[in-house]
């Protein structure tokens, strides 16, 4: 992954200065992390966990976990481009960062329309 485009993707979210940890593993761990964690019985492309303690010296607000593997599926599913389809999976692990939810479909709609917006940006102008 291209750290320069996550720290843009980033700086066009929150306007600020911040960091996340972004960690890829895969489907068997990220099902032990969505038990585990979010009690879901199922496999993901991202979890998003917010520090509870915002280490503000260095800034980081949380950790991204991705699994490549369900990413690439889900870009041919939907064929997108696998670049786009992964950095749209990381764009929304920084939204749900910051504190957006989809539980309601007015609250998906708002977030899925700011993942496009980011990432029509960050592709225009790479």
């Amino acid at each position: 992954m291209n750290k320069l485009i996550i720290k843009k993707i980033i700086k066009n979210i929150t306007r600020k200065k911040i960091k996340i940890k972004v960690i890829k593993i895969d489907e068997k761990k990220m099902l032990l992390i969505n038990k585990k964690y979010k009690k879901k019985y199922r496999t993901t492309d991202v979890l998003s966990f917010k520090y509870i303690n915002n280490y503000e010296k260095k800034k980081y607000i949380g950790e991204i976990f991705i699994c490549y593997k369900i990413i690439k599926k889900k870009s041919q599913k939907y064929k997108k481009n696998i670049i786009k389809q992964l950095y749209n999976t990381i764009i929304h692990g920084i939204l749900h960062l910051l504190g957006y939810k989809h539980e309601t479909k007015k609250n998906y709609m708002i977030m899925l329309n700011l993942e496009k917006k980011i990432l029509k940006y960050i592709f225009k102008n790479i």
